[in-house]
């Protein structure tokens, strides 16, 4: 698995970044091979919790284990500045920070159980804001719940699909 640094990480964080793409191209072709190293992604969605990021950053620090959080908009305002601040830290230990939209609201965004995608785009657009001005170095790594889309890349959106077509938003 190729290694990249353009997510949305400090520079702790890049050493533990891959390729979502090429790990997916791996993993349709059954090629699990990575020089005999053992990868797992941890990952923790909808995010950020007053009440359970605080323990779940104890135990990455306590193991040295680094992992993504998908971060919505939604709960990130609910929680106040103890949120912002959460976030801070979770960016400042070298975690991954992604954009899991704003509202998480999946009859605006999945209107009849397919994506809208303006909908989508404006809903992601608002939370990207959002945790723009809070960390200031944002890079926009985000998550779309279902089977359509699974990765995009910084600067500007870009949807795969599964069956391999690039969608630009």
């Amino acid at each position: 698995v190729e290694k990249v640094s353009y997510v949305g990480v400090n520079e702790e964080g890049k050493k533990y970044t891959y390729d979502a793409k090429i790990v997916e191209e791996k993993l349709n072709s059954y090629d699990y091979s990575n020089n005999g190293e053992k990868v797992v992604f941890l990952t923790f969605d909808d995010g950020t919790s007053k009440t359970v990021t605080p323990e779940i950053l104890k135990v990455l620090e306590n193991e040295g284990v680094k992992a993504t959080f998908f971060i919505t908009g939604a709960n990130l305002e609910n929680g106040g500045e103890e949120a912002r601040e959460l976030l801070k830290k979770e960016f400042e230990s070298g975690h991954a920070i992604a954009n899991h939209s704003y509202s998480h609201d999946v009859k605006k965004l999945y209107p009849g159980r397919s994506l809208d995608m303006e909908a989508f785009k404006a809903d992601f657009e608002k939370n990207d804001k959002l945790l723009k001005d809070i960390l200031d170095t944002f890079n926009r790594p985000l998550k779309v719940s279902g089977k359509e889309i699974y990765c995009t890349v910084s600067i500007g959106v870009s949807f795969y699909r599964t069956d391999g077509e690039t969608v630009q938003a």
